[in-house]
């Protein structure tokens, strides 16, 4: 691009982009008007704004909107809705257990045993297992094709806390999901 003497490039830049103020735009459009120079760059400035402006209009095409990409969750599993079953599951197996506890002391008319905290942490891990293998079991089942994760995960509980109130929800659950199977 050749230099004008009268008017600087980066003022036919701003003139083309529409950023001057409309007096001095009215002036220098009289001197584009005589001058060769200016109108050959003014004329190579546009050119190059529609060229750009065709390109950034084919790549928005193509590309969209960029802002309405969300991040996009890499599972489907419900992490959160499993911890809050599993937690609602915890606290009523505990008092389930605890209630059961005092109903059969209270019918043998004995007085309920001491536990230790140990004992007492150890039946509420057992009760904490039990419930999250019922509610993991559950979730399979929900899930289609995953039903024979569901059995496994119902069969461990019933085996493993077959005292439990888990064992025989286990139980009934599993019976319905076989018979659903058939």
């Amino acid at each position: 691009m050749e230099k004008c003497k009268v008017i600087p490039l980066e003022n036919l830049i701003e003139y083309c982009d529409g950023e001057l103020p409309q007096k001095e735009a009215e002036q220098i459009a009289q001197h584009i008007a005589n001058c060769q120079i200016c109108k050959a760059n003014v004329k190579t400035l546009q050119n190059s704004l529609t060229l750009a402006q065709n390109i950034w209009q084919s790549e928005k095409e193509k590309w969209g909107n960029l802002n309405s990409f969300k991040k996009q969750r890499l599972y489907k599993f419900p992490v959160r809705k499993l911890i809050s079953v599993a937690a609602g599951i915890i606290i009523i197996s505990t008092i389930v257990l605890l209630w059961f506890l005092l109903k059969s002391n209270e019918s043998s008319n004995l007085k309920m045993p001491t536990l230790t905290a140990k004992e007492i942490e150890i039946q509420a891990e057992h009760a904490a297992i039990a419930a999250q293998l019922l509610a993991v079991g559950d979730m399979y089942a929900a899930q289609p094709g995953a039903e024979e994760y569901a059995v496994q995960r119902y069969n461990d509980l019933i085996e493993s806390y077959p005292l439990s109130p888990q064992s025989e929800q286990a139980k009934l659950h599993l019976k319905k999901l076989l018979e659903r199977k058939i």
